[in-house]
Formats: structure tokens, sequence, C-alpha cells
């Protein structure tokens, strides 16, 4: 009963008398039957009903059932409020390639305000949503403040909240993009009326959407302007109906080779989330000097989290090319999931071989930490130890281009990330420069700045992970350093 498809229960004749002879009216009253008969199987063999978000609304009785949430904290909370146990699976999902510190930040117990940007509450519109894919219908809302260059939004979807500060407008289309804990969304709506229709891409996937006015302050008799971060706080009963969490695993975009990567270290961060007091919990720098630490500990007793590469990858090209080339992979690290799924033509399927470059990175660059570590810590101290081991690590990236050259040239599966290398190559020549204080001149801040944003992009379901570090290095040293 995971996400059925309602066309596959209005075409089976069975399904459809079924229904029919039970006096069901809709494929919903269908999905509530089936969760009480199991809920009954259950109960009867003395355990609990453990099941996603929607058998809230599956007409069980709530303190004797368990919700994992999939959604949101609000839909775990509502839970905890209504008297069932419940689990929270939203930002610790280990396939949607988010940071170790982005699911450390997430607590159960603590609901974070997902709006930062201005409202304003004295020019602003709303549109109730409906997203389309395939068979799905999603609900949603969207909330568009100010006017010009000033034009910013809120987009809801299935309760959770997205702002963006940046729309385009031009003869009545709107055109914008929102980041969500899967990849880069982006929204291309036309107003007709008081009507949006349009559509949303998220890499490989596109929602239609219907949009209808239901507010602003244009529209005295519309909806209210919602207040988007309040939230009454749990009782203490209730605080005790929250059970903890579950990091959670899905394989679009891993086989058995790559799982483990996949899987660790970031998993000892939830873990440590979870299972530690809070008061130790509120530091994710601090937590990366453990889980550095847990990452080695980890091959040591056998996992081949990292080990995997050398089979996967490194073996394909011959002995010259294979130290510059683990060099670069160190710094790559895999893009958000749906970002990633974007650079498959034909798209992705199970049939699809997980052997290119995205597949030997790492969701997580750990060489990029130590680096961008070291480097705070030198400009903060200005250690000279520290600096010869920066820049003993720039020499190294930066002679990267002059080895990788020929076998790029021999080996086209690396063409996808050839940018990569000459970033990585350019970014630590200026840093170089500007470390031992003789910066390159003809370099325009106008062309540091182009570099940089073109160093940022993503290539090959891949990202350079050490690019704010550099940068750090090039704009906060040189003749300031202090030698």
């Amino acid at each position: 009963a995971d996400e059925p498809r309602d066309e596959d229960w209005n075409n089976n004749p069975v399904i459809q008398e079924f229904m029919k002879s039970q006096g069901f009216s809709d494929n919903h009253a269908l999905y509530a039957y089936f969760n009480q008969r199991l809920f009954e199987i259950v109960e009867g063999h003395g355990k609990r009903l453990l099941g996603w978000d929607e058998i809230q609304d599956a007409g069980l009785p709530a303190d004797k059932i368990a919700v994992q949430s999939w959604r949101n904290h609000k839909s775990l909370w509502k839970s905890a409020r209504e008297g069932s146990h419940a689990i929270l699976s939203a930002g610790y999902y280990l396939d949607h390639k988010q940071s170790a510190a982005f699911h450390y930040d997430v607590d159960p117990e603590v609901i974070k305000g997902a709006i930062e940007i201005e409202i304003d509450s004295a020019r602003w519109q709303s549109w109730k949503m409906e997203l389309n894919f395939n068979d799905t219908k999603l609900d949603g809302e969207l909330y568009m403040f100010g006017a010009d260059e000033n034009r910013r939004g809120v987009m809801g979807i299935m309760g959770n909240l997205y702002g963006f500060e940046q729309v385009k407008e031009q003869d009545g289309k709107l055109e914008y993009v929102i980041e969500g804990p899967m990849g880069t969304a982006t929204f291309e709506l036309q107003q007709q009326g008081d009507s949006l229709v349009g559509e949303s891409s998220i890499s490989v996937f596109t929602l239609k959407i219907d949009g209808s006015r239901s507010g602003g302050s244009d529209m005295p008799d519309g909806i209210a302007l919602p207040k988007f971060e309040k939230i009454e706080p749990l009782t203490e009963d209730q605080r005790k109906n929250l059970l903890g969490g579950e990091a959670c695993m899905w394989t679009e975009a891993a086989d058995s080779v790559t799982l483990e990567s996949r899987i660790w270290p970031r998993s000892g961060a939830i873990a440590e989330k979870l299972w530690s007091p809070s008061e130790l919990t509120d530091d994710s720098s601090d937590m990366y000097r453990r889980l550095l630490h847990l990452n080695k500990l980890l091959q040591v007793i056998g996992l081949q989290h990292m080990s995997y590469r050398e089979a996967l990858f490194l073996n394909r090209v011959e002995e010259p090319y294979r130290v510059p080339l683990n060099h670069l992979i160190d710094v790559l690290q895999e893009d958000l999931l749906f970002n990633r799924m974007a650079i498959y033509d034909p798209p992705f399927d199970v049939e699809t071989p997980l052997n290119r470059v995205v597949d030997a990175a790492a969701p997580e660059s750990y060489t990029a930490i130590r680096f961008g570590r070291k480097v705070d810590e030198f400009l903060e101290t200005k250690e000279e130890g520290l600096k010869e081991e920066i820049r003993e690590q720039l020499e190294i990236w930066a002679s990267m281009q002059q080895k990788l050259e020929p076998a790029i040239e021999l080996y086209p599966f690396l063409e996808e990330v050839e940018p990569h290398a000459d970033h990585l190559f350019r970014l630590a020549e200026l840093a170089l420069g500007r470390l031992d204080n003789s910066e390159d001149s003809s370099v325009s801040k106008a062309e540091l700045d182009a570099l940089l944003v073109d160093a940022r992009r993503a290539y090959g379901g891949t990202l350079l992970s050490v690019v704010s570090g550099l940068e750090r290095i090039i704009k906060e040293t040189g003749s300031e350093a202090g030698g």
C-alpha cells in the first residue's frame, strides 16, 4: 500500500467491484480500509502498527499506532499531539546526499523556521496550488510579496515551506527557483486572470501546476496571510510521544559497490545526534572532529566506503594517472539527489550502470572539510606551520592539470569533470600567489568572481567542494596575512 497509484486501482475491475460492494466512494476509503484491516492483524499479535504519515488519516486509534514522518516536523508533532508515538525521517534521508552537518542540525524536538525572507504584510498575493505528477496530486500554496526588484515569495508543498528572493516577472510570467532537500526546483508559471498555470522541473521530473487566487492585500474577502513561523510547543506529555528518528537510505542511485560510501560515515552523525544529550550535540564543527576519526575507524574494521573507489574507478586508468585522479575525486562530492539524476540521457533507470565519476565521489568530501578547517585556523592564528601545510596542498592541486590533461584525452569518461580539474588548478595557483604575497595582478576582481561562480557549478553530477576554502585564501591573505 506504499505509494499506490490511483490509475492501477481505477482500472482494476476486481478492485472496483470490491469497492462497490463495500460502499467505498473513493480510493482514500479503500486505503483507510486496508490500514484498518492491517491494524487489526498487527494488534492481534500484540504489536503496534507503524506507518508513514498517511496513516494519520486512516481512522485508526491515535494512541495505538506509531507514525513515521517522511514529510516534516509539523506532521511529526501533529502525531505527537494526537497521542501517537512518532519517529522522524524527514531530514535524515541519506540518499538526498546532504552533508553530515545538515543532518546533525535536525532535531525531532526542535522546529526551525523555514522562512528567512522579509514578509511584506502590506503588499502580498496568494494562490492555492495543485501540483500533478503522473497520477499523484500534491497540494501547495504560493505567497508573493512586494513588487519589481523587491518581488519575493514563499512556496508551500505538502506542508514544507521554502522561501525565495529572486523572481523574474514579465508579461504575466513568473519564474523562480527553490532549493529543497532533494535538489533545485525551477518554476515557470503564467498568470491568466486569477489563475496560475505552468510547470516545475526537478531534475528529470516535471510537475504540472494549476493555481487559483486565494488571498492578498487586494482581496479583503480572501484568506488571511498566515504567520509562517508560529508553532505551538509540545506539552511535556506530548513530547514523550517523540521516539526519535531514523536514517533512511533509498537506492535509486546506489548499488552494492557504492552503498557503504553513501551510508557511512554520515549516519554516524545522525546516530550521535539522536543518542547523545542535546547539550552535547549543538556544534556541527565539533562533530566533524569526531566524524573524521570515525571515518578512519570504519575503514579499519572492514567497511569499503573509501576503498571501493579503487575497484570501481581508479583501476580503469593507467598507473601514472591514478594518484592525481584520486586527488581530484577526493575534493569532489556528489550533488543533491535530483540534481545528480539530471545528468543521465536517456533518463536514469534500474539498468543504468553506476560507474561514472559521480559514483566514485562521496556525498561529502572530508579532504575539503579538513582543508577548510585548516584555512580557518590559519587565518585566525597566522601560524607558519599551518601556512606550510596549506602551501603543500595547494602545490598538489596546482600541479594536477599537467598530470590529468593526458588522462582526460585518453579516457572520455573523465571529460564530464574536466571543468572541475581546470577550476581547481586555477584557484590553487591564485591561492598560492596570494599566500606567498605574489598575487597575479592580471586577475581582476570581476574575473575572479566569474571564476568562482563557474567553479561552484555542478559538472557530471559532482561539485568542487574546496571552492570556499580557496576563496578565503585568495581574498583574505596576501599583504594582510602577515607574511
